[in-house]
């Protein structure tokens, strides 16, 4: 999959320099991602003490280059090869300890950490002529990546980090439907760009999870804003 990737974007890029109306370039901002669970799962299956884990968004960043060609005035295809930092952020808050004691005691935390190499296809829409656009497509991803840390803590209040490698009880392949709205400078080869992309595929293989939450899914869903610079050709 990396070398189908890799060609892609070499494809791309050699396109580009062959057609007037392609433009290519560097793009980079930040990631606010989320691991939704489709069945109301409680994520405190590692907690020291009974309690609840608040899952909370994770701050990522994304970077790459794109290859934008004019089908016509106002339609463009842009295909992109992007690596993305991506995950999910848990927090507890811990009211007992084990023997049913109240005790407030430090929130253990935790960070699902994903790296994904994606490959997002945008159909995209000028609603001006200069300016601004919409855009819309699929994005194809695949996994880097795969690290969960936990800041836990016990009944003293003693702190352990670990740090624990889950690549291997991931997905390999994410797909992912993705909507966003842009916005190119008049006078700059410079643009903004916000963009968010739901995932449909399952991050965890069916092996390794919980077997109570077995037959649910767990799915990518992040928020990208960042900026990007235009090379005309």
């Amino acid at each position: 999959m990396k070398k189908l990737l890799l060609f892609a974007f070499f494809m791309l890029v050699y396109m580009s320099i062959t057609h007037a109306q392609w433009s290519i370039g560097p793009k980079a901002g930040v990631n606010f991602s989320y691991i939704y669970n489709h069945g109301n799962i409680d994520y405190s299956d590692n907690m020291p003490v009974e309690g609840t884990m608040y899952a909370k968004y994770f701050t990522g960043f994304n970077a790459g280059a794109f290859a934008r060609y004019g089908l016509s005035k106002r339609f463009s295809i842009q295909p992109e090869l992007i690596y993305s930092l991506q995950g999910l952020r848990l927090d507890g808050a811990n009211t007992k300890t084990p023997d049913g004691t109240e005790q407030e005691l430090t929130a253990p935390k935790e960070k699902i950490q994903l790296g994904y190499i994606n490959l997002p296809v945008m159909v995209q829409y000028r609603i001006m002529m200069e300016g601004l656009f919409v855009e819309f497509g699929a994005q194809f991803g695949y996994l880097v990546s795969g690290k969960n840390s936990k800041e836990t803590y016990d009944t003293s209040g003693n702190r352990t980090d670990v740090t624990d490698n889950i690549y291997d009880e991931l997905r390999k392949f994410d797909f992912s439907l993705a909507l966003g709205i842009s916005y190119e400078f008049s006078q700059l080869p410079l643009g903004a760009n916000v963009r968010y992309t739901y995932g449909l595929t399952d991050v965890f293989k069916d092996d390794f999870k919980n077997p109570a939450n077995e037959d649910k899914r767990y799915t990518n869903g992040v928020f990208q804003a960042g900026l990007f610079y235009r090379f005309s050709l």
